[in-house]
């Protein structure tokens, strides 16, 4: 409780120096919002452990000119059957063009939380008219799934096949990409935001940098092309 006090309190004190600034005050909800974010984030690096593998120099990777990169991943809760699910859209220098979450329910696995979020992350390209996208997941079972049909035979087969069929039908050209979680912290906290949505079933879209993801996007910007 203390932390989250503190977390609130730092909010507070950085939205009211904006506001002296002559910037746009944040809302209370933006406020509320950015601290649960960084209580969850608080929280995650408490459960850290002391030796960490993971490799300093991987980075996500813009797409090349002619794609825009869609990276998506989800959360699970198996004791609640619930979880989230999160999206970035981004072009070849690295910017962000929409960012998209929501919370997910009657769940039954992670993977399909995972199925559910990328045909989330598709359906919302393909309303936005995209015609060529690289859908980018750290689910290996996922890109499998979404790249032939030997999942079709799970209990998920029909969500894969959804997803595969916009994916032939509603886009020029695309590709499915699987990295390393590393690559897909953007979406990775996008989802869990999703989770701790108070509505049910919500989806929702934005198309600027929601301002707790910023330092996230911000360190992804360097990376060759993939």
């Amino acid at each position: 409780m203390q932390h989250m006090i503190l977390i609130f309190l730092w909010q507070w004190w950085l939205a009211r120096n904006k506001a002296n600034e002559g910037q746009k005050m944040a809302s209370v909800s933006e406020v509320c919002s950015n601290t649960t974010f960084h209580l969850l984030e608080w929280e995650k690096l408490q459960q850290l452990p002391t030796q960490i593998s993971q490799k300093c120099n991987v980075k996500w990777k813009p797409p090349a000119s002619e794609f825009f990169k869609i990276n998506c991943d989800a959360s699970y809760s198996h004791n609640t059957g619930t979880g989230g699910w999160g999206c970035v859209i981004r072009n070849s220098r690295g910017d962000v063009l929409e960012v998209g979450f929501g919370k997910l329910q009657r769940l039954s696995s992670p993977l399909h939380a995972e199925a559910v979020g990328a045909m989330r992350s598709v359906e919302h390209a393909v309303q936005l008219g995209m015609t060529h996208i690289v859908l980018e997941t750290d689910a290996t079972i996922l890109g499998e799934a979404l790249r032939s049909s030997a999942w079709d035979r799970s209990p998920h087969g029909a969500l894969f096949r959804q997803t595969r069929d916009l994916l032939y039908f509603d886009f020029t050209k695309s590709v499915i990409s699987v990295c390393s979680r590393a690559c897909n912290r953007v979406a990775d906290n996008l989802a869990t935001y999703g989770a701790i949505l108070v509505a049910d079933a919500s989806n929702i879209f934005m198309d600027h940098v929601a301002e707790f993801v910023i330092p996230l996007v911000s360190g992804d910007k360097s990376g060759a092309h993939v």
